[in-house]
């Protein structure tokens, strides 16, 4: 499940980039954790205030326990992978509101 929240959030977070305009240098089609990462909070989230300052370490979070889970020798336990579930929601939710806000 974890590796799920993260890839939920990393596309949402691809497309509420797309949304606003910011695509990789080159208009590459290269869409790397590092980049979108930066991106969508640098830009989205610092300077335009378009998403709440509570997602910024969603997906820095997410990454890791994905790390953790597909990974690591420990498990991720029921506790972590429930928060994470429900911080994916809230983000899911977040860009949502704001790419039909952009779409009406």
């Amino acid at each position: 499940m974890a590796n799920r929240c993260y890839y939920a959030c990393f596309q949402a977070a691809v497309a509420a980039l797309h949304q606003a305009g910011i695509t990789p240098r080159g208009n590459r089609s290269d869409w790397g954790h590092t980049f979108m990462q930066t991106e969508f909070v640098g830009r989205l989230i610092n300077r335009r205030q378009l998403y709440p300052a509570e997602l910024r370490q969603v997906l820095a979070r997410h990454i890791t326990l994905r790390h953790t889970a597909d990974y690591a020798p420990e498990m991720v336990t029921q506790t972590h992978a429930a928060r994470a579930l429900q911080r994916t929601r809230d983000f899911l939710a977040a860009i949502r509101e704001e790419v039909n806000a952009h779409e009406s």
